[in-house]
């Protein structure tokens, strides 16, 4: 069975200070951080980080999981199509942190 979800993530851009030279991309409610030489390298960087982390965790099945840990949840379910018994979790999210 295939599912498509929406999650949308705050993603916070920081430039570089004297004591860090690099452009910071942080996803902070997944604890998820990559960097560049510029704006639009740690965004490129930022964007590929969160799809290999979420590869990975499909590849584990345990995607589910881990974003419940991140704080989210499913909040409503839908039928993707009305003539078949596949559903969808919406996850909305409650906290700020995870350690995944």
């Amino acid at each position: 069975m295939k599912r498509n979800a929406e999650i949308r993530l705050l993603i916070e851009i920081k430039p570089p200070t004297e004591d860090f030279p690099y452009w910071e991309a942080i996803y902070p409610e997944i604890d998820l951080a990559t960097q560049g030489e510029t704006q639009q390298i740690a965004w490129k960087n930022a964007v590929e980080a969160l799809r290999m982390w979420l590869s990975s965790l499909v590849e584990d099945g345990i995607l589910d999981d881990v974003l419940r840990d991140c704080g989210f949840s499913a909040y409503r379910i839908r039928e993707i199509e009305e003539d078949t018994k596949y559903f969808l979790p919406q996850f909305v999210q409650e906290n700020t942190q995870c350690r995944a």
